[in-house]
């Protein structure tokens, strides 16, 4: 569960605004 939560962490863009990829994380999942 960590690693999903630094996975999406890592996401955010330096704007300040924070991206949600699916596709990244349905990958971490199955992996």
């Amino acid at each position: 569960v960590e690693y999903l939560v630094q996975g999406w962490l890592k996401w955010a863009k330096p704007d300040g605004s924070i991206a949600y990829g699916a596709s990244i994380s349905g990958q971490i999942v199955v992996t």
